[in-house]
């Protein structure tokens, strides 16, 4: 059997910039599939070729056997759409508009199904205009479904939703996937990628920087999560040189990332909680409370945690971009060192011609 999706060596340009660079993967039927990554890792571009919303560059890509390029109409009518951005608000109540957009599929859902499917019967007959975020993106869910499709798209499903909402779309979800289709879902909730994905892949600058199962992610060595406040007078470089681990990520909202090591000077106050994954958890806290009881502090909002999907995929991410940070920073010393060698090797072969020149003129 063919699959459900299939995607290879896909490439995607914009000018100079290079969105996807030979992205590979595909999709079975009846498979939750998570599409992860950073802002800028090319997920929106890749998901909009998927629905045909965009053209690729070059690569191969397939959706229920179709160039999803061509516009095929039949192919169309086997696939729903939940974007992020939602719906805007059309002078209809719910019922009314999946009436109106079932219309145009050959095998609709029932409205007043889909209402119940998505827990929004109480406001079928009201103005969406009224309706809350958590109540419209209800209706966004019933809209991708109205089709009855063998294939769904769904980015950021649950933004908005209440907790006892979200897990009960993860339900329903599940259950879509146990009558058979195939579900492509984006998401930054790890929580909900840990529950829903049967594969993901992770993209990071336009590459597949992992492939496989959510638990494959977390295999290998386990690791503990050791995360405090940074007391006054530490500093990311000393704490590093007398712990001998990494500062990981920082988890202040004002900030993604520590400042680099030459950035902070010993005795700045700094009130980052800061994160060290490791695989000795008794000889770093050992140190860390030893450091904190020399230096007369409290290290405040300590605690120590099994490394969760959403820091190994941290974890991934920022490894990935660093090496390619340092693969381009390589590359542009080395175009930079050809060019000053071919701009000496000019200079030096036009005096050498002109001195050549002087010396004729002189036998002359």
């Amino acid at each position: 059997m063919s699959s459900v999706v299939s995607v290879e060596q896909l490439q995607k340009r914009y000018g100079e910039l290079q969105a996807l660079k030979g992205v590979s993967f595909s999709l079975e039927q009846g498979e939750i599939f998570a599409l992860l990554g950073p802002n800028g890792a090319g997920k929106s571009t890749c998901v909009e070729i998927l629905e045909g919303h965009r053209k690729a560059t070059s690569g191969s890509v397939k959706v229920l056997g179709q160039n999803p390029a061509d516009h095929n109409l039949k192919m169309k009518d086997r696939i729903g759409i939940v974007s992020q951005s939602g719906i805007a608000d059309p002078p209809f109540t719910p019922k009314e508009l999946l009436e109106i957009i079932g219309a145009s599929y050959s095998h609709a859902r029932s409205a007043d199904e889909l209402l119940d499917l998505v827990r929004l019967t109480d406001a079928a007959h009201r103005r969406i205009s009224r309706l809350s975020g958590g109540q419209k993106r209800k209706l966004d869910l019933a809209l991708g479904l109205v089709g009855d499709p063998e294939l769904l798209f769904l980015d950021e499903p649950t933004t908005g939703f209440a907790p006892e909402a979200r897990r009960e779309a993860w339900q329903m979800l599940s259950d879509l996937r146990a009558s058979g289709t195939t579900i492509l879902l984006t998401s930054h909730y790890m929580e909900e990628v840990s529950y829903l994905a049967d594969r993901m892949a992770v993209l990071v600058a336009g590459e597949v920087a992992h492939l496989g199962k959510p638990d494959d992610l977390m295999s290998g060595k386990d690791t503990t999560k050791v995360e405090f406040t940074m007391p006054r007078g530490w500093s990311v470089a000393w704490l590093e040189e007398q712990t001998g681990e990494q500062i990981g990520r920082q988890t202040d909202s004002k900030a993604e990332s520590l400042p680099d090591s030459e950035d902070v000077t010993a005795g700045e106050m700094s009130v980052r909680k800061v994160v060290l994954e490791t695989d000795a958890p008794t000889k770093l806290l050992h140190r860390l409370t030893g450091l904190a009881q020399e230096s007369g502090v409290e290290l405040e909002g300590l605690t120590v945690s099994r490394s969760t999907l959403e820091d190994r995929y941290l974890s991934l991410v920022e490894s990935k971009i660093e090496a390619a940070e340092t693969t381009e920073a390589a590359e542009k010393s080395l175009v930079a060192g050809t060019t000053e060698v071919a701009e000496r090797s000019l200079v030096g072969g036009a005096t050498e011609i002109a001195e050549r020149s002087e010396i004729t003129e002189a036998s002359s």
